[in-house]
């Protein structure tokens, strides 16, 4: 698909893009006001809630997911110890590259995670967007998020991702640093602008055929840059998550069924584009905009039961009580004959007000998580309550965790064969020469539900009461900061070792000769000789604590055959019968 070289034939491709996926962004923008707690309700002179749940859910989502990843080659051949070795050698490439780019990203960006960002993005809009890509001098990786609202894909049935828009508005400085770095200048940039970065691929029209990535930038109305890129495939990685499968077929009023290989083609319906990626709050969000209601309809019920009608007889027509007189303290009432002031009383408060409470809690966390995660326990959890929990969150976060997993996957295994084609070496790495083309590099990693890992513990001790788990994977469940899990243990044992009875021994006997050596040289001999005996003393103890106690001897034919000393292990006695 050829483009123009004109900059109203990049932004035009752009606009439709941006208008194609407009009902899109409309649901974004519903979901976003609900984790941003918006009083949508707010009415002059009435009482109006809103409640945290949808914050909340947001911020207990994003901890659990939030955590660290590790790149790393899964599957290979154990046995081939030069393979070993490249592969860990990979797994440390990775953990420099990723780790330069979290550290750029936080200099560089008011937002201080690159991963809490796009997973930010993720569980509030339903959709992820991050560029990726190693530098052209291949000296580094570099990456970026790019907030969902703001792209526009297109898809391609035979090419993937064949179209990105990425339409933004910038400052008049950063404009001018964009157009400088394409070797452009801009004269007289205005304080606010739009810049205009579109990707596409084309197809050759000569053999073979070849697919070819380019890319055109505007900034307002001035084409900066346009050209054929070195890249394969389009190093933007986007895409909806969590939503609803369908595109057009079955929305209500669809007239053509538009499949992943004519995502581009008419349907009457759009209502698709808003479901094909939701956010983690999606499922409830009609449930928490009903709970503000609810409550701000219980809070102004309150109120107007506190705040009583009052009616009055006056002879004379003139008011007895004035509103502003009504809650003031020290207030004076006056009146005449037959002149009298009466409450009039107001309806109890519904039974039912109570009932609709318990049954919207029920919905809330029947369409998120259980409360009981955020610590909200009434009394002690079984084991069987706890995996029922522990089920009902991965449910929920389950989209989202693969997603992550399956973007970094695709981000180091595009990274690892650029390096591997243009022969370059990042942070003076090189592709490794036994290392196999057909291997994947995957970002596997599991979501700590808070209590699951204790309650399995526990019932595996109950099934198994020799059940064990290693100290490497106790470590590395409990302490994913601890990089060494051997180095950890060879220095609780130098702790042990230090603490040691016979290590304070030691120390006591090398004091002692220290101490005799000091006084024979200040001519004190008594006390010199009263500590060689104290040291001598203390290393005959030391002896004696290192010599094995010695086994009695037993005639023959007495003690315990090895093994018989549990009670399962004696043979029982047979009475024959008589």
């Amino acid at each position: 698909m050829a483009v123009g070289r004109t900059e109203q034939e990049v932004v035009a491709k752009c606009v439709e893009l941006q208008r194609y996926w407009g009902p899109r962004d409309g649901k974004m923008r519903s979901w976003y006001r609900l984790i941003q707690m918006v009083d949508e309700l707010k009415t002059a002179k009435m009482e109006s809630f809103v409640g945290n749940d949808p914050r909340s859910m947001y911020n207990l989502v994003l901890h659990m997911l939030d955590t660290e990843i590790p790149h790393r080659i899964e599957e290979f051949d154990l046995g081939n110890l030069d393979l070993a070795n490249a592969v860990s050698d990979v797994s440390r490439f990775f953990d420099i590259a990723w780790q330069d780019v979290s550290d750029s990203f936080r200099r560089t960006n008011p937002r201080q995670s690159l991963k809490r960002a796009y997973i930010g993005f993720l569980l509030a809009t339903g959709w992820y967007c991050v560029i990726a890509m190693v530098a052209d001098d291949g000296s580094r990786c570099v990456a970026d998020v790019w907030n969902p609202i703001e792209a526009y894909p297109m898809w391609d049935g035979d090419m993937g991702l064949s179209e990105v828009a990425h339409i933004f508005p910038a400052t008049g400085r950063y404009g001018q640093h964009l157009a400088r770095r394409t070797g452009h200048q801009m004269t007289n940039p205005s304080a606010r602008m739009t810049v205009y970065d579109y990707w596409w691929t084309e197809i050759d029209d000569m053999f073979p055929f070849a697919l070819s990535v380019w890319n055109a930038i505007v900034i307002d109305t001035k084409l900066v840059k346009y050209e054929r890129t070195r890249f394969k495939r389009i190093p933007i990685y986007i895409g909806p998550v969590g939503g609803l499968p369908d595109m057009g077929g079955l929305s209500q009023g669809s007239q053509l069924s538009t499949t992943s290989y004519n995502a581009g083609s008419y349907s009457v319906s759009e209502r698709w584009k808003e479901e094909i990626g939701q956010s983690v709050i999606a499922t409830n969000e009609h449930i928490y905009r009903t709970w503000n209601k609810w409550w701000s309809f219980s809070l102004q019920l309150l109120r107007d039961t506190a705040q009583p009608r009052i009616f009055e007889r006056s002879r004379s027509g003139k008011s007895i009580v004035k509103p502003e007189d009504v809650f003031r303290r020290g207030a004076i009432f006056r009146g005449g004959v037959d002149d009298s002031v009466d409450f009039l009383g107001a309806p109890p408060i519904p039974l039912e007000l109570r009932s609709t409470q318990l049954d919207l809690e029920a919905m809330m966390q029947r369409g998120g998580v259980s409360w009981a995660l955020y610590g909200n326990v009434s009394g002690q959890l079984t084991a069987y309550v706890m995996s029922q929990i522990a089920a009902s969150a991965n449910q929920v976060m389950r989209p989202f965790h693969e997603a992550i997993q399956n973007l970094n996957a695709d981000i180091d295994n595009d990274w690892l064969e650029d390096i591997r084609l243009r022969g370059v070496k990042p942070y003076g790495w090189k592709y490794p020469a036994g290392l196999d083309e057909d291997l994947k590099v995957s970002a596997n990693y599991e979501i700590e539900i808070p209590g699951d890992l204790v309650q399995r513990a526990t019932v595996a001790r109950m099934l198994d009461p020799e059940f064990r788990l290693s100290y490497s994977y106790t470590i590395q469940k409990l302490f994913p900061e601890i990089k060494s899990p051997i180095q950890e243990r060879a220095q609780v044992r130098a702790d042990l070792a230090e603490l040691h009875p016979t290590n304070a021994l030691i120390a006591l006997i090398q004091y002692y000769r220290m101490q005799a050596a000091y006084l024979e040289k200040i001519g004190d001999s008594e006390s010199a000789r009263l500590y060689d005996l104290a040291a001598d003393a203390t290393m005959a103890e030391l002896q004696a604590s290192a010599t094995p106690p010695q086994q009695p001897q037993l005639p023959p034919g007495q003690g315990q055959p090895p093994g018989m000393g549990r009670p399962e292990a004696v043979p029982r006695m047979t009475i024959p019968q008589t």
